[in-house]
């Protein structure tokens, strides 16, 4: 009697624990069928000098767009972008590169470079409702602060196409940028990234004119 208790209770014991795991099991299936992949996108883009401006040819109104993509299996909910970089670190490359005025400052909230003023709070913080997976369009489109890209401009201008270094190639490295992710899945779950941008110059062409070809690295860390 008392032994068919006892393998009656470890039975239900292991019902009971079968159970558990099999809702744990469900529970890990909804999740990875509802959980979004955000992933930045590297790219390649050119730009010209033209009309003593730099043109490129992936420009919005807002800076250089990189793609930004849904790859897993649910919509990514509140989604929020937050761009990292110190400013003084950017203006000190850029500065150190003109042997005879400033070209960059930070006065008042307002950061001035070259001829360009740009509120820094406003462009690095980015925002969307919603992401649907494996979407590409112009919505789902990240533009790198317009603030960043004019520091690398005059980057180029000081810095790379200045005579003395375009005969040696030898020219600071450019501080990249980061980028904090951050967004929910339908279940309100938080998922946090944080990626490394960095712009790396692939090939120049002066003379006649200034054209310059440029990889912008995404690294996720």
């Amino acid at each position: 009697m008392e032994m068919a208790i006892f393998i009656t209770a470890v039975a239900a014991l292991f019902t009971g624990l079968a159970s558990i795991f099999m809702i744990f099991e469900m529970k890990e299936q909804k999740r990875a069928i509802s959980s979004p992949a955000l992933k930045l996108i590297s790219k390649n883009c050119r730009a010209i000098h033209k009309d003593s401006f730099w043109q490129w040819d992936i420009e919005d109104i807002h800076g250089l767009p990189l793609e930004f993509i849904n790859f897993g299996a649910g919509v990514a909910y509140n989604v929020s972008i937050n761009w990292l970089i110190e400013v003084e670190e950017l203006l000190k490359i850029i500065n150190q590169s003109d042997s005879v005025d400033l070209v960059g400052s930070n006065i008042g909230g307002m950061l001035e470079i070259g001829r360009s003023f740009h509120n820094t709070k406003l462009q690095n913080i980015r925002k969307f409702d919603a992401i649907p997976a494996y979407q590409r369009n112009d919505m789902n489109r990240v533009p790198i602060p317009k603030y960043y890209v004019c520091a690398f401009e005059e980057f180029l201008d000081l810095e790379v196409f200045d005579n003395e270094n375009m005969k040696t190639s030898d020219w600071s490295s450019f501080p990249c940028i980061m980028a904090d992710v951050s967004y929910e899945d339908i279940n309100k779950n938080i998922e946090k990234k944080r990626f490394k941008i960095t712009f790396d110059i692939i090939s120049i062409l002066h003379g006649g004119s200034k054209e310059i070809d440029v990889d912008v690295i995404v690294k996720e860390l």
